[in-house]
């Protein structure tokens, strides 16, 4: 999901790998198809992206927003650092 330089280091070979998979988010089970498999890790896509809930404060309101993950990249440290776009109130609505 990371398109910077650093995204195309690779620790292990990545082989083409296609197969059913199914991951859960907070008891929410989603499928999706692999791409490509190594010893390190997996690349798979998923036929709609998946929103999450997020609740933040903001002007001292607590706000409700929904959002997809668009990118996402580990940090020198190990942690985390993930990107979101929020889901345009009229599609959010209609789900």
């Amino acid at each position: 999901m990371n398109k910077d330089k650093d995204s195309d280091r690779r620790v292990a070979e990545r082989k083409p790998a296609v197969t059913k998979v199914l991951f859960t988010v907070n008891d929410i089970i989603i499928e999706a198809l692999s791409v490509d498999v190594s010893e390190t890790g997996i690349r798979f896509d998923t036929e709609n992206p998946f929103k999450i809930l997020l609740e933040m404060k903001s002007n001292g309101k607590i706000l409700n927003r929904e959002a997809q993950i668009v990118w996402a990249k580990r940090n020198r440290n190990g942690s985390m650092a993930f990107g979101f776009e929020y889901v345009p109130f009229a599609e959010a609505a209609g789900d």
